[in-house]
Order: C-alpha cells, then structure tokens, then sequence
C-alpha cells in the first residue's frame, strides 16, 4: 500500500494541466461510452441523467483503484482521477445485459501548448499540517469555481464550491483530514481542471 500511495504521488509534477471528461448516465447507456485519449490526471466525470444506474469497474490496470458507484436521484455525479496507463473497462451492473458498459483509455501524456493561458497555482508547505496555504495567479476572465480533494485511493474526502473571483481563499484548514497522501482538483470556470498533490502530515 505504501508503495502504491508513493507511486500515485510521484507521477504528477505539482504544476500539472489536467482535462475532466463528462459522461452522461441515461436511456440505458455511457454517452459518450469510450474516451480513448484520457491522461493521467485527468478527470472522469459521470453525470446522472435519468435512471437508477451504477458505474462499476470491471477490467482495468493492475495497481489501479476500482469503484463501484450508484448514479439515480440521491447520486449525481461521480469523479474518478486515473493514476494507471492503460484500458478501463467499467459498466452499470443492473443494465450490463442490456449493452450499458464503457471504456476509456489512459496514455501518459504530459504538458500544454504553450499558448495556451492557464491559472498558476501552488501550495505550502509541503507535507501539509492542519493549514495548507494556496496561491493563484489567474489569466484574465477566469476564475476557480470548485475544489475537490481525493484521497489517495481516489476517493473524494472534501468538496468547495467558490463564488466569484473573490472568494478564493488564501489558506484551507485540513485538520480535519486524516494522514497521508492527498490530490486537490481545482476547476475553474472554463470546466478546466488542474491537479495538485500534498502529503499530510500530523
């Protein structure tokens, strides 16, 4: 496990430019069911729709982390962050019969254009205590609109939703957030996603 948490952490670079991928849960199918240039450290990101579904993994790279998530009415969304080269094979378990699987495919690709215009943002210290401060440097017209931190195993341990501009904070209070190697998912308002991670420490 230790091995796996190192791994996941040492993958990334801390300044790296990430995609989130929406995938739309209804009328009995994935839409759209295959994504065959996802990176690592890209975003996949289920929406409901209409139904009472799952997103289930089935085959996927050794070392990765499965999942097996309800989608209906009290289950909007669910994201999942690749940290594994390779095919992922997922479905809804009550509508597997019925053709409703998936699949994406994870290449270790790296970098952004460099014309391209992208907020800049760090954290300190690094490891983490209870207090981890942020700083952002955003082009014009753009701004973070959400924050969401997983924990190693990619599982989500804090969701921040942030009005405006204006309201992104200078400093989080994670002492409430156990030890351990931690991903922050900042997306802003161009549905961009940008990866940071953290190891926290008591």
């Amino acid at each position: 496990m230790i091995v796996l948490m190192l791994s996941f952490f040492l993958i990334f670079r801390t300044d790296s430019y990430a995609t989130r991928y929406s995938i739309d849960v209804k009328n009995f199918e994935f839409s759209p069911s295959n994504l065959p240039s996802v990176r690592i450290g890209d975003t996949i990101h289920w929406e409901w729709k209409n139904g009472s579904h799952t997103t289930t993994s089935t085959a996927i790279p050794a070392g990765a982390a499965t999942w097996d998530n309800q989608l209906d009415e009290s289950h909007l969304s669910f994201d999942y962050i690749p940290t594994v080269v390779g095919v992922y094979h997922y479905k809804c378990t009550p509508h597997e019969s019925m053709g409703m699987v998936g699949q994406f495919t994870v290449q270790n690709l790296t970098g952004i254009g460099e014309n391209v215009q992208v907020p800049k943002i760090s954290i300190y210290p690094n490891p983490v205590r209870d207090k981890v401060y942020l700083n952002c440097i955003v082009p014009e017209g753009v701004f973070m609109q959400r924050l969401t931190i997983y924990d190693a195993s990619g599982k989500i341990i804090r969701e921040t939703t942030f009005k405006g501009r204006n309201s992104f904070p200078d400093f989080l209070d994670l002492s409430d957030i156990p030890e351990g190697f931690i991903v922050f998912n900042f997306i802003d308002n161009l549905n961009r996603s940008y990866i940071l991670r953290a190891l926290r420490k008591d």
